[in-house]
C-alpha cells in the first residue's frame, strides 16, 4: 500500500452543488446531463403594459415593508415556501476574477412540485474545469462529480438544505443595506426591487472597496432575478439568478445513477489521538479491494489503494513514520507512537475503484506540547 503525493480532489464543488439547486427550461423530462431546449413552431408577440407604483400602495411580500428590509427570514421563507409549492426552473451563474484569472460557475436546475424530484447541473471553468450533476428524490441524493482526476459518484440520505438558491439569497439580503427602489404593477403580478449600494459588514467578506446588489421579488416572496457584485482587496465576485418558471415537468432519474447506484454500504470510523489514524470496519459491506484512502492536509493529498478488502471488525493504520521515511498504511497496529503526531486540519474521502465515495469527511486535530507525556 504505496502513498504518493496527488492533486485535491474537488469535491466540494460537488457538496455545494447538491445543496441548492433550481432548474432550467428544457424537455418534459431530463435523463442525463444536457437539457434539450425546444422551440414551438409559431410564436405570437405579446406586450406587457407595466405601471410604477408607489410602495405603500403595493402587496409588499413577508420581511419587507416600504423602509426595506425588516425580516429577512421572513422573506427568505417565504420564496421558499411559494417554490415548494410550485416546483421552479432556475438559471445561476457566478464570476470569481483575482490576478488577471477568471472562474465561472453556471448552474442549472428544475424541481417538481413539493420538491419530489430535483435535478441540477453545474459546470465550472476557467482556473480549473469542474462539472457535477446531482439528482434527488423523496429520500436519497445522488451525486457525479467530473474533474481532471476523474468521476466520482455519491449516494447518500436527503437532507434538505435549501430551495432555488435561498441560502444565497439570505446571505445577499444580509450583506447589503436594502431599500426599495422600484414598485412596478403588471399582468404577471407586483415586481419589487430592492437595491443595495453599501456592504453591511455581515456576510464574511473583509476589505469591501466595491458593492452593488439588486434583488427583485414579487408580492408572494418568490425572488425572480438577484445580482451582487463585491470587491475586496482587488478580488472581484459576482454572482446572478433568474427565476425561468415556477413550475416543473416530471424529472426522470438519470441513468449515470446506475453507476453511484453500485455503493457500498461500510461504517468506516477514522479516529486518531496520537500518532496513526485508525480506519476501523465497524459493520455493513466489506470495502473492496482497489479501494483508496486521500488524506490531505496544507495543500497535499497522499493517496493509497487498498490490496484487499476491509473487513468488518478489521483496522487499518494510516502514519508518518518517526524516522522521516515515506507515509505507511498498515493492518497491524504499529503502535502510538509509530509516527509524528497529527496536527492541524485534515480531508479525508474513501472511494472505491469506480469512483464511487464510501466516505468523505473531514477532521482537525490541537496539539499543545506542554501536555506531551
Amino acid at each position: 500500500m504505496n502513498w504518493k503525493p496527488a492533486g485535491i480532489a474537488l469535491l466540494t464543488a460537488m457538496i455545494l452543488v447538491a445543496g441548492c439547486l433550481g432548474g432550467h427550461a428544457g424537455t418534459t423530462n431530463v435523463a442525463s446531463d444536457t437539457i434539450t431546449q425546444t422551440a414551438s413552431s409559431t410564436t405570437t408577440a405579446t406586450t406587457t403594459t407595466e405601471t410604477t407604483i408607489s410602495p405603500a400602495d403595493a402587496d409588499l411580500p413577508p420581511g419587507v415593508t416600504t423602509d426595506g428590509i425588516s425580516d429577512v427570514d421572513a422573506l427568505v421563507s417565504a420564496h421558499e415556501s411559494a417554490l415548494r409549492e410550485t416546483g421552479f426552473r432556475f438559471e445561476a451563474r457566478q464570476t470569481s476574477r483575482a490576478d488577471g484569472k477568471t472562474t465561472v460557475a453556471v448552474q442549472h436546475g428544475r424541481a417538481t412540485a413539493g420538491l419530489s424530484t430535483v435535478f441540477a447541473r453545474l459546470n465550472v471553468t476557467g482556473n480549473f474545469h469542474y462539472r457535477s450533476a446531482v439528482w434527488k428524490n423523496d429520500s436519497t441524493v445522488i451525486s457525479r462529480g467530473t474533474s481532471e482526476e476523474g468521476t466520482r459518484y455519491r449516494i447518500r440520505p436527503r437532507e434538505e438544505r435549501g430551495v432555488a438558491k435561498s441560502n444565497t439569497i439570505r446571505s445577499i439580503l444580509h450583506s447589503g443595506e436594502f431599500a426599495i427602489d422600484h414598485v412596478a404593477r403588471a399582468d404577471a403580478g407586483t415586481r419589487i426591487t430592492l437595491h443595495a449600494d453599501r456592504f453591511s459588514g455581515n456576510g464574511g467578506f473583509e476589505n469591501v472597496t466595491d458593492y452593488d446588489a439588486t434583488l427583485v421579488v414579487d408580492s408572494a416572496g418568490r425572488v425572480h432575478r438577484f445580482h451582487r457584485f463585491i470587491e475586496t482587496d482587488g478580488r472581484t465576485r459576482s454572482i446572478d439568478f433568474e427565476l425561468l418558471a415556477a413550475r416543473s415537468d416530471a424529472i426522470d432519474r438519470p441513468e449515470w445513477t446506475d453507476e453511484a447506484g453500485r455503493a457500498v454500504h461500510a461504517d468506516l470510523r477514522t479516529t486518531t489521538d496520537s500518532g496513526r489514524l485508525e480506519i476501523e470496519h465497524r459493520g455493513g459491506d466489506a470495502l473492496p479491494a482497489g479501494s483508496t484512502i486521500e488524506l490531505g492536509h496544507d495543500g497535499t493529498t497522499y493517496a493509497a489503494t487498498f490490496e484487499h478488502a476491509l473487513e468488518p471488525g478489521e483496522t487499518a493504520y494510516f502514519y508518518f513514520p518517526s524516522d522521516g521515511g515515506d507515509p505507511m498504511l498498515t493492518r497491524p497496529d504499529p503502535g502510538r507512537d509509530a509516527g509524528i503526531r497529527f496536527e492541524g486540519s485534515y480531508s479525508l474521502t474513501i472511494v472505491t475503484s469506480t469512483g464511487v465515495i464510501v466516505q468523505s469527511s473531514g477532521f482537525s486535530v490541537g496539539y499543545d506540547e506542554s501536555k506531551a507525556p
